[in-house]
C-alpha cells in the first residue's frame, strides 16, 4: 500500500542521514545506488529492457499481422465498381503470402502427388484400355475382312478388304 511506501521512504531518509550511517552509505544513497529508490530504479530499467527486447517485438508482429489481415479482408470486400480482376489479383497475392512458408516442401509434395497419384495411374489405365481397344479393332478387322473375302464382295472395282486394312 502507498502509505507504507512513504513510511519506508521516511525511515530510509532518517537512516541514511544519521551520523552512524557513515559517509559511504550516505554517498551511495545520495547517488541513487542504495535504498528503495535504487531498487525501484533497477526494477524499472530491467522491466523496460524486457519490454523492449522481448515483449515489444512479438507484440508488434501480432499487431502488424492483425493489421495486414484486416486490410486484406477490407480489400477483398472491394469497393463498388472495382474491377474484379484487381480483386482476384489481390486475393492470389494473399494466398501466395500465406502459403509462402510452405515453399519447396509444398511444391514437391504437390508435384509428387500429381505424378504418382494422378498421372501414373491415369497413364497406366489409358495404356491398358488403348491396348484392349487395339486388340478389339484388330479382331474386328480380321473378322470383317474374312466376311468380305468369303462373299467375294467388290464394290466399284475396289476390293473392300483393302480399304479396311
Amino acid at each position: 500500500n502507498i502509505e507504507r511506501l512513504f513510511i519506508q521512504k521516511r525511515a530510509e531518509r532518517t537512516f541514511f542521514t544519521h551520523p552512524d550511517a557513515g559517509p559511504i552509505l550516505r554517498d551511495l544513497h545520495d547517488s541513487g545506488q542504495a535504498g528503495i529508490g535504487a531498487l525501484v530504479g533497477g526494477l524499472e530499467r530491467e522491466y523496460a529492457s524486457y519490454l523492449n527486447s522481448t515483449w515489444r517485438p512479438s507484440a508488434m508482429l501480432k499487431v502488424d499481422r492483425k493489421l495486414r489481415d484486416t486490410k486484406l479482408k477490407l480489400d477483398l470486400l472491394g469497393s463498388e465498381g472495382e474491377d474484379p480482376q484487381v480483386v482476384d489479383r489481390r486475393a492470389a497475392s494473399e494466398v501466395e503470402r500465406r502459403l509462402a512458408h510452405l515453399g519447396k516442401t509444398y511444391k514437391d509434395f504437390h508435384a509428387n502427388f500429381l505424378l504418382h497419384q494422378v498421372k501414373a495411374p491415369f497413364v497406366a489405365m489409358t495404356r491398358t484400355k488403348a491396348h484392349v481397344v487395339d486388340q478389339q479393332l484388330r479382331a474386328c478387322r480380321v473378322h470383317v475382312g474374312g466376311l468380305y473375302s468369303q462373299q467375294g464382295f467388290q464394290g466399284n472395282g475396289i476390293d473392300a478388304r483393302s480399304k479396311i486394312e
